[in-house]
């Protein structure tokens, strides 16, 4: 019986092209619809989701995930126009999970070949043998060296691909031994009596917990709430939610989302019985009652204000904004009520209308 998380073989069933070597399958985890990328996928839109199951697929693809994939066949077989297609492969690109190259038109899914060979090989595999054919038989482009650098040592990738051609990689020789350049002597310190200017402190590297909370600050609207505390529990939910979210660009959008969002600004009120109140960092870091992350939510604008000058209520209901028409109509409203009532049994306090009862003396 398969599980959830069990492997999967797609077999691709394609017509062969004479000259032109094709896979008979390739493996596909259930993991790419749910895992961190496959939600980043998701998130991304429809069109990401298709082109990057076509490019694990696709008849031009091969075991090293990295080969040549001219636009018009992509958008020919795909069934996109030429604009659909660029657009998606940006959006794959942000999310990490494959990059083109239109100068070489060369594609690359970093992850592929660990998924279909294994994240190590034995050095005396025939499997190994044939990585090294498939990649010496590349054309030259510029994601040679990121793939020698992340496999040379799961796949024994012996010499490495040195060529500057757009086309064609010329075949591998051993470059010739230099002769040892003496060292160069440091230079004198000179004597000075003027303090010299220290170098500004250096932003923390991304992705990191601090680096993601320096982003917030420097991003979020002037009026927002900073934070500016580094607990142990928020750094243990900042480390969590890069996991789940790694890409910079992604919480760059979110923090552009609170300027487009009353409800998130607190402009307008929440659920009933909680009054409207600012979502900051923290909130962000939390999932909502249907167990999706705050952030993926205000990143795929289900808070931003619709056109129209409406807010949203938290809920996704549409609040319209007080205006002085509005008010004019609400002191009609009560003007009226306390002329027919202001002489009878009930009596309307002038505060939004509230009724009370009023003591008549009895006969």
């Amino acid at each position: 019986m398969h599980t959830r998380n069990a492997l999967w073989s797609l077999v691709v069933h394609a017509p062969t092209t004479e000259g032109t070597p094709m896979r008979d399958y390739g493996k596909v985890l259930p993991q790419y619809w749910i895992g961190e990328t496959g939600r980043r996928l998701r998130a991304a839109g429809r069109d990401a989701q298709l082109l990057g199951l076509y490019l694990l697929t696709c008849p031009s693809a091969n075991m090293l995930g990295l080969y040549y994939l001219p636009l018009p066949l992509l958008a020919h077989e795909i069934g996109m126009d030429a604009a659909t297609v660029t657009q998606a492969l940006a959006r794959i690109a942000e999310a990490g999970f494959a990059y083109y190259d239109a100068a070489s038109e060369m594609a690359w899914i970093p992850e592929m070949a660990r998924f279909q060979l294994g994240s190590g090989l034995k050095k005396d595999d025939n499997r190994v043998r044939a990585i090294h054919r498939e990649y010496q038989a590349l054309p030259a482009h510029p994601f040679l060296q990121a793939f020698y650098e992340k496999y040379r040592t799961a796949y024994h990738l012996e010499p490495p691909r040195v060529c500057s051609s757009p086309r064609m990689a010329p075949p591998y020789v051993e470059p010739p031994v230099a002769a040892p350049v003496p060292p160069v002597p440091p230079p004198r310190p000179v004597a000075t009596t003027r303090t010299l200017r220290q170098p500004s402190p250096r932003l923390p590297l991304w992705p990191s917990a601090e680096a993601l909370m320096a982003l917030y600050n420097e991003a979020i609207p002037a009026d927002h709430p900073k934070a500016t505390q580094m607990s142990p529990a928020r750094q243990k939910k900042l480390d969590e939610y890069l996991k789940l979210f790694p890409d910079q660009a992604f919480w760059k959008q979110v923090c552009r989302e609170l300027s487009a969002s009353s409800f998130l600004r607190g402009a307008c009120p929440g659920q009933p019985g909680h009054p409207a109140q600012k979502r900051g960092l923290d909130w962000l870091l939390q999932r909502g009652k249907d167990e999706i992350e705050n952030c993926l939510k205000v990143y795929e604008g289900k808070y931003r204000d619709p056109v129209g000058g409406q807010g949203q209520d938290g809920l996704g209901a549409s609040v319209p904004k007080r205006s002085a028409a509005m008010d004019t109509a609400m002191e009609d409203c009560i003007a009226r009520f306390e002329r027919q009532y202001v002489h009878g049994d009930r009596q309307v306090m002038p505060v939004y209308g509230v009724i009370e009862p009023r003591s008549v003396p009895r006969a």
